[in-house]
C-alpha cells in the first residue's frame, strides 16, 4: 500500500516540501524580529513630558564635615589679663604689626611708677636689679659692698636661687649675703 504522499508526482512533493521550509523560515524570521523589537523597547527609557512654565529652581545640598580656611592664623597674648579693647571684627583682614586687641595694663603701669620712684631714692650703696619672678622681671633694690666697674658684692636683697639681671646680661647663682655677682 502506498502512502498518501507517495501517490503524488515527485515535482508536487518537492514543491510542498519547499513551501513548508519557506513557511518555517519566514515564521522564525518574524519571531526573531519580534524579540529584537521587545528587547529594544525594554532598553529604551520611557520619555517623560511636562508643560513648560516660568518659575524659580531650588537646589539644596547638605553634608557634614569640617570647614578649613586656607588663610587663618591663631594668635594669643604672652600673658594673661583682662581684655579691654578689640580693634577688629570677625572676618576682617589684618596686616602684620596691626594691634588686634589690648589687655588691661593698670597693674603694670602702677609697678612702673613704683619702680621709677624706687630708683630715685637709691643711696650710693644701693643698686636696682631685676629678679625674675614667675617669668617676669621684678625690680629689687640690693645693698652692695665692694664694687668696681666689672663686679659688685651683693650683701642683701636677693636669696639663693634668684635669677638676677641688671640689663641685657643675666646670671643665675646661689646668691646670698657676701656673694659676688659679675655682669
Amino acid at each position: 500500500m502506498k502512502s498518501f504522499f507517495s501517490r503524488w508526482p515527485k515535482w508536487v512533493r518537492v514543491l510542498v516540501l519547499a513551501v513548508i521550509v519557506i513557511a518555517i523560515t519566514y515564521g522564525g524570521y518574524v519571531y526573531y524580529q519580534n524579540r529584537q523589537a521587545q528587547a529594544a523597547a525594554a532598553a529604551t527609557p520611557a520619555l517623560q513630558t511636562a508643560v513648560a512654565r516660568t518659575g524659580s529652581i531650588s537646589l539644596i545640598a547638605s553634608g557634614t564635615g569640617t570647614l578649613v580656611s586656607n588663610n587663618e592664623t591663631s594668635f594669643g597674648f604672652q600673658t594673661s589679663g583682662t581684655l579691654t579693647k578689640v580693634n577688629v571684627a570677625v572676618g576682617d583682614q589684618v596686616t602684620a604689626g596691626e594691634v588686634l586687641a589690648q589687655l588691661d595694663d593698670t597693674t603694670e603701669q602702677i609697678a612702673l611708677v613704683q619702680n621709677k620712684q624706687a630708683l630715685l631714692e637709691l643711696s650710693p650703696n644701693n643698686y636696682a636689679v631685676f629678679v625674675m619672678v614667675g617669668g617676669k622681671p621684678t625690680l629689687r633694690i640690693v645693698t652692695v659692698g665692694l664694687q668696681d666697674p666689672t663686679y659688685a658684692e651683693i650683701k642683701t636683697g636677693v636669696k639663693a636661687g634668684d635669677v638676677v639681671t641688671t640689663g641685657i646680661q643675666a646670671t643665675t647663682a646661689n646668691t646670698g649675703a657676701g656673694t659676688t655677682v659679675t655682669p
